[in-house]
């Protein structure tokens, strides 16, 4: 592994031979393995990393209407990730359809509650 593989964010982009499909429902419940779930995304554990976690966008339509891509997307053209009050973003991969619909994914390090820090982290 070269050393700006580990510095560097990955961006990819994938194609999904199929077409998303609108999630049916309006119950968002978490699931086994989610830490978080709710309206435009799915946060969940990283199997590889206890420090990291996986936020997925719900669909196409969340993707497009959830300001936080707009952050990522922000964060990775200025190069914030080195800046410690930024979320380090590992990677990113974005997920299109034959329709040219978008899912993102990205793989973050976790991040803490203020209130659960102690006075010297916080």
């Amino acid at each position: 592994m070269r050393i700006l593989e580990i510095i560097n964010p990955k961006v990819q982009s994938r194609t999904y031979p199929g077409t998303f499909q609108p999630k049916q429902g309006t119950g968002y419940k978490k699931r086994p393995g989610h830490i978080e779930s709710g309206s435009f995304s799915v946060v969940r554990d990283d199997p590889k990393n206890p420090h990291s976690v996986i936020k997925t966008a719900r669909g196409p339509k969340e993707t497009q209407t959830d300001g936080f891509w707009i952050y990522v997307d922000y964060i990775l053209k200025m190069r914030l990730w080195k800046n410690p009050y930024f979320p380090r973003i590992y990677e990113k991969k974005t997920f299109k359809d034959r329709e040219a619909e978008q899912v993102k994914r990205i793989n973050m390090e976790r991040l803490h509650e203020m209130s659960k820090l102690s006075q010297k982290e916080g």
